[in-house]
C-alpha cells in the first residue's frame, strides 16, 4: 500500500469511536463517501478497525476509484448520495449529509439531504448547512 504523508498522520476524530457505535447500536446506517483513493480509504478503515475495534461500518463505500470505475460525476455532484439512498431503500430527505468541506454540504444541498458541516478546521463555508458542529459527539445531539 503506498503510504503518502497524510496516511502516516492520520489521526482520528475525539470519541470517533463512541459516535460510531452509537450509530450502530441505532442501527442507523452509514456509507463513506470520499474523493481519497481507495488505497487510503482502506489505510483508514483498518486503521479504525485497530484503534477502536471498529469493522463493517460503513456499506457503501465511494471511493474516488469506485466514482471513477461507475462514471460518477464526484461531489458536489449529488449522483453518489442518490446511489446511497437507492441502496439503502431510504428517500434523499430522510439522510444527513455530513462533512467537513463545502463540497460535501453542496452534494448534500444538491441532492435534497439534510446537511451538516462538521467544522473540524475552524473554517467558515458561504453554504447553509441544516446543522452546524464542531465535534462529531454532536451529531449524537442531532440524532436524538
Amino acid at each position: 500500500m503506498d503510504l503518502d504523508e497524510g496516511n502516516l498522520n492520520l489521526q482520528f476524530q475525539p470519541k470517533i469511536d463512541e459516535v460510531l457505535k452509537f450509530l450502530k447500536k441505532k442501527k442507523i446506517p452509514t456509507a463513506l463517501l470520499t474523493r481519497n483513493s481507495e488505497s487510503s480509504t482502506n489505510f483508514f478503515l483498518e486503521k479504525l478497525k485497530k484503534n477502536h475495534d471498529i469493522t463493517n461500518m460503513f456499506d457503501p463505500i465511494i471511493s474516488r476509484e469506485f466514482q471513477m470505475e461507475k462514471e460518477f460525476r464526484v461531489k458536489p455532484h449529488p449522483y453518489s448520495l442518490e446511489f446511497i439512498s437507492k441502496s439503502w431503500k431510504i428517500p434523499l430527505e430522510h439522510i444527513l449529509m455530513v462533512g467537513d468541506s463545502i463540497h460535501d454540504i453542496k452534494c448534500g444541498i444538491n441532492a435534497g439531504t439534510q446537511t451538516c458541516y462538521f467544522n473540524s478546521n475552524n473554517v467558515q463555508i458561504e453554504s447553509q448547512p441544516d446543522y452546524k458542529i464542531d465535534s462529531l459527539h454532536e451529531i449524537k445531539l442531532i440524532i436524538e
